[in-house]
């Protein structure tokens, strides 16, 4: 899962220069999501780089929808939740990706400030 997500990630990159249609990005992203294999990881480091690079997704892929944006929100939250718990925990890797994490949070999908 973390490579395809990966490789969704470089691949998107490379489509947003060309402007491309986004749509069977979208159909493969939602197969993603129902991958059952999400249940097993728990509240481990993997998901939650997993839902950190998911919601980088959406908002690399810039999808503006109501929904659309409340997934990208739902699974950094997931992110930031689950790393800063495993940072609490000791993992040394944690707090790296929730810098990241909390840079996407407070930059890209907190609603503006007067909202």
């Amino acid at each position: 899962m973390m490579k395809l997500l990966d490789q969704i990630l470089h691949c998107l990159d490379k489509l947003r220069e060309q402007d491309a249609n986004l749509e069977a990005l979208r159909r493969a992203l939602n197969e993603l999501i129902e991958d059952p294999r999400w249940d097993d990881l728990e509240d481990s480091l993997d998901l939650a780089v997993l839902s950190h690079k998911m919601a980088l997704v959406y908002v690399i892929a810039r999808w503006q929808s109501a929904s659309e944006k409340q997934a990208a929100i739902y699974f950094n939250e997931r992110a930031v939740q689950i790393l800063a718990e495993q940072r609490l925990l000791g993992a040394a890797e944690a707090r790296t990706w929730l810098v990241q994490a909390e840079a996407i949070q407070s930059a890209v999908l907190s609603p503006p400030a007067g909202s």
